[in-house]
């Protein structure tokens, strides 16, 4: 991947609407943004309920020109409108606390600012459309280029190791999956963030940091519930070893998925998300795209 063209001109050109009517920019932007700070995007899907479908004012598919890149997985139009990525995620904004290096969410930025800035993207709104901070969750593809129609911008910086798959609310399990492809082939590869920064972390014992985003892999020692909660128990004390809890509620998502939380005792799996500290790092599963099914090895 080659590296972002320098000083980029103030933007002349208007975002182009797939549907007709849409209103014009009053001035252009140009694209000097600082990225957003660590840890916002922690919670920012917002949930289904609360925000609804379609942008008032943008169809749900439309073409439009970047202007700036302020991270690595979340953008700028020349309309002002700001757009993220949904479903990846970058160093810097997988954890609560700023990286002391921030070469990585750095590199990561300039990564996604050579694949878009001062191009033609199309864009297409995600079934929840915008998040809590009001930005638009969509998916971008090229549509000038040497990569333009061969996939979208996200699917190519995971493949490129640049991001890693954070599933959210309202995920839809076939983008999920050609996402988790694309991270499979990165992390096999040793690409980008993958040579250092992003790892694997063993359940027992965990040998990752809490509170922030995870990828555990490890086997289910057994499945407990109490209360509201099934529990997947990775060691021998739930009082400090890596736990992931299941609402009751979602039983039935999972079960849809063609997962049996009940089945999980002595399987091996993968499991991402927000790992916090209550008794031993925990994380909470809210949908089946979290968890995947591993083999014996």
């Amino acid at each position: 991947m080659t590296r972002p063209r320098a000083g980029t001109a103030t933007l002349l050109a208007t975002a182009a609407l797939l549907a007709a009517g849409a209103p014009a920019p009053a001035q252009p932007l140009d694209g000097t943004e600082a990225p957003e700070t660590a840890g916002e995007a922690a919670g920012e899907a917002a949930d289904a309920d609360a925000l609804g479908g379609a942008d008032q004012g943008l169809p749900q598919s439309a073409l439009a020109l970047v202007s700036a890149v302020y991270s690595g997985h979340s953008l700028r139009l020349v309309d002002g409108r700001e757009v993220v990525l949904p479903h990846v995620m970058p160093p810097g904004a997988d954890r609560y606390r700023p990286l002391e290096d921030r070469r990585f969410d750095r590199r990561a930025t300039e990564a996604l600012a050579d694949l878009v800035l001062a191009r033609q993207v199309r864009i297409d709104l995600a079934p929840i459309a915008r998040d809590r901070r009001g930005r638009l969750r969509a998916r971008l593809a090229l549509v000038e280029g040497a990569v333009a129609g061969a996939e979208d911008v996200a699917l190519t910086l995971v493949r490129h190791g640049m991001l890693r798959v954070m599933p959210e609310p309202g995920a839809e399990p076939g983008r999920i999956a050609a996402l988790l492809a694309a991270e499979d082939d990165a992390r096999t590869a040793r690409r980008g963030f993958w040579r250092r920064y992003f790892k694997v972390r063993r359940a027992e014992p965990y040998d990752g940091e809490t509170d922030r985003f995870q990828i555990v892999e490890g086997r289910v020692a057994r499945v407990g519930r109490s209360g509201g909660r099934r529990y997947l128990e990775f060691g021998a004390d739930w009082r400090t070893d890596f736990t992931a809890g299941v609402e009751t509620r979602t039983l039935d998502d999972f079960a849809a998925a063609g997962i049996d939380i009940e089945e999980l005792a002595g399987v091996r799996v993968r499991l991402r998300g927000w790992v916090r500290q209550w008794n031993g790092p925990f994380l909470d599963l809210d949908a089946p795209v979290q968890l995947e099914r591993l083999g014996d090895e």
